[in-house]
């Protein structure tokens, strides 16, 4: 079990907010201050804060890969999910949207 799977969201979204809103340098000094009082917690942080690092490295939010249509992707896997097809805009914005097996 992963440390930061011990602690809920709800607990971890606040911390992460401050530590996101600190510079490197004040960062450290802030999760040392935690550490201190409760080192599984800082450890969870630490591996999210981690994550957010690599993740602003490679621009993640950055690079845009959706393509003009999505029937492009039609049949490609994206984690747990399989994108089938398009789904018409005019079903969403109507409901009138029915999936049988």
């Amino acid at each position: 079990m992963s440390t930061h799977n011990r602690y809920s969201w709800q607990t971890l979204s606040p911390y992460l907010d401050e530590a996101l809103e600190l510079g490197e340098p004040a960062r450290a000094n802030w999760l040392s201050c935690i550490r201190r009082e409760n080192a599984p917690l800082a450890a969870a942080l630490e591996a999210l804060l981690e994550e957010h690092r690599v993740l602003a490295r490679e621009r993640f939010l950055e690079q845009g890969r959706i393509p003009q249509s999505w029937q492009a992707l039609s049949g490609e896997t994206l984690g747990a999910y399989k994108l089938i097809c398009e789904i018409p805009s005019v079903a969403v914005e109507t409901g009138c949207l029915k999936l049988t097996a």
